[in-house]
């Protein structure tokens, strides 16, 4: 039972494993809540052309990328941990950790660094190399469990620090470390040491200097058995059925896909939770008539976008495609009749489908060139004319 719970609590943030195990959140109505927090995201460079190298030698460049992946963003969810941060979120190529400590910016900035100096121009052989941009923001964090639809919940974060870590990416390059006005005035009054900035635009700084300090003890998460009916809720199908079969690990494949890509403009940390309820309640509807399932969902500075999938196990049809398109428009006709506006790109193709990470955190993910063009799809339906 404690490896089964274990492997459960390993697909979902410790901020979502503590509020199970208290019973603050039981995946049976949408909630929300706010806090104070520092946020960190690491967005990763170099992949694109590593997966495309390595799925093109086939089934032994798959399991090699699968390895690959999950060493480097294994090491970035070590280092994570051990300065006390939690991986909320994984994104494609990036990835999202949360601190809500006193010193949760000072420790974000010093994980940065740490991620920077282990990972950076990481070299995976064959002339490839893996590096990344860091940004760190701070201030009110919102929290909230939406749809239920077919007991099936998903988790939201959002709030200012997302707008400034989007910002922060922006002005990066691969090896920076860029943090926010707040993270600096925070970092400065909880360190008192003389650190050393490189002032940019839009209120953003480069780290030129460490903070000092070490990392905070850590203290193991114990599962209950009572929080496993909740987290089960927020875990997809396919996850489900793998750890119900007492299958945790498994190797990443080559799959045909047919992806959705949603832009929500307007949905953001402001949107009153029941009206951020009834529009992912109406939006996994109009996705699950067609046997699609949401794959990834996140709120920054353009609002909230949602990679919705079709082919992924257990379910897989040969007329996907046209399913793709059919619930896309399903979603677009709910969204417009929701007041939301939306702009959506749909994409057919081979997709890298596996876990990355580790143990201790992880999750199932979709990657390839699939995606980022059904992300190109979706902002070419936001010119005018289209959409």
């Amino acid at each position: 039972m404690t490896a089964y719970l274990n492997a459960l609590a390993s697909y979902l943030p410790k901020l979502l494993v503590e509020r199970a195990n208290d019973g603050r959140i039981s995946g049976v109505e949408p909630s929300s809540e706010e806090f104070e927090a520092a946020l960190l995201f690491a967005d990763v460079s170099g992949f694109t052309r590593l997966t495309e190298t390595l799925t093109a030698r086939g089934p032994a460049g798959t399991e090699h990328l699968t390895q690959v992946l999950n060493l480097y963003f294994g090491q970035i969810i070590d280092l994570v941990d051990q300065w006390g941060g939690d991986v909320v979120k994984f994104a494609g190529d990036a990835m999202i950790a949360l601190w809500m400590s006193p010193d949760g910016a000072k420790q974000a900035t010093a994980c940065a660094l740490a991620l920077q100096r282990r990972l950076h121009h990481y070299d995976v052989g064959d002339g490839l190399h893996l590096s990344m941009k860091v940004g760190v923001g701070a201030g009110k964090v919102s929290f909230a469990q939406l749809g239920g639809v077919f007991d099936r919940w998903e988790f939201l974060v959002c709030g200012s620090p997302l707008e400034q870590v989007g910002i922060a990416n922006g002005l990066a390059v691969p090896g920076d470390v860029v943090i926010s006005t707040s993270v600096r005035d925070l970092i400065g009054v909880e360190s008192g040491a003389d650190l050393s900035f490189e002032p940019m635009d839009d209120g953003m700084f480069r780290v030129v200097a460490p903070p000092g300090g070490s990392p905070p003890e850590r203290v193991p998460m114990v599962v209950r058995p009572s929080a496993a009916a909740t987290l089960r809720r927020y875990i997809p199908g396919a996850i489900r059925t793998r750890l119900d079969a007492n299958q945790s690990d498994w190797l990443g494949e080559q799959r045909r896909l047919s992806v959705i890509f949603i832009n929500l403009p307007d949905f953001n940390a402001k949107t009153p939770l029941l009206e951020a309820d009834r529009t992912m309640k109406a939006l996994q509807i109009a996705l699950y008539r067609f046997e699609g399932s949401v794959n990834k969902i996140s709120v920054d500075d353009k609002g909230a976008s949602l990679i919705a999938v079709l082919g992924l196990p257990p379910l897989g049809h040969p007329d996907d495609p046209e399913r793709a398109v059919r619930a896309a428009l399903a979603m677009q006709r709910v969204l417009s009749e929701a007041g939301q506006h939306s702009s959506i790109g749909v994409t057919t193709g081979l997709a890298f489908c596996g876990t990355i990470g580790n143990a201790s955190r992880r999750e199932y993910t979709v990657m390839g060139n699939v995606v980022n063009l059904s992300a190109r799809l979706m902002q070419a339906a936001k010119a005018p004319g289209h959409g």
